[in-house]
């Protein structure tokens, strides 16, 4: 009679089922590395998409304060498909030409704080993003200031520095870009 120790006649069968045991693992760890990766790439694809058209809105500004009329005091806001028409705040024409200190359309604080969100003076909705723009402040530098780009032959009266933020936000994604633009008039 044979010892029970000699008799390995199940061995290949328990070392086939850890191999297996230990190949699911690794096909479960696998898959979701993958699963993992692929809801981080969506997210990446929201935030880009939503910088983008945070850029986009600073875009939009440009071409407003582009556009403004010093005589008339009033800014025509680029024109945009129907679906993605804008809304603006009655204080964006104020806002546009005179100082932060003297804008007096709006509460001082909502006017000024810092999330464009919150009484924007641009609206606009493309697809799922919707893009807020909001001047936080205006500082007028006169001709005759240290800031030789102001007091420059291209200059008439100076320069007006704005200060923007413009957010985007989405279904799968937010994005907020802040900017400094000059105008010389």
């Amino acid at each position: 009679m044979k010892s029970p120790i000699c008799n390995q006649k199940g061995i290949a069968l328990i070392t086939t089922l850890v191999m297996l045991v230990l190949a699911l693992g690794v096909v479960a760890i696998l898959l979701q590395l993958t699963t993992r990766a692929t809801r981080l790439t969506g997210l990446q694809q929201g935030y880009t998409t939503a910088l983008n058209q945070a850029r986009a809105g600073a875009d939009i500004f440009i071409n407003t304060a582009l556009n403004f009329n010093s005589t008339t005091h009033t800014s025509t806001v680029p024109s945009f498909p129907p679906a993605a028409s804008p809304t603006t705040s009655t204080c964006l024409n104020t806002k546009l030409y005179t100082a932060t200190s003297t804008w007096g359309c709006a509460s001082g604080a909502a006017a000024s704080t810092p999330d464009a969100t919150s009484n924007p003076d641009i609206k606009y909705t493309v697809s799922n993003y919707t893009v807020y723009l909001k001047i936080i402040d205006t500082t007028m530098m006169p001709k005759n200031s240290a800031d030789t780009a102001c007091s420059s032959s291209n200059s008439t009266n100076g320069c007006i520095f704005y200060t923007v933020i413009s957010t985007a936000t989405g279904p799968t994604g937010k994005a907020t870009v802040q900017f400094v633009y000059r105008v010389t008039y």
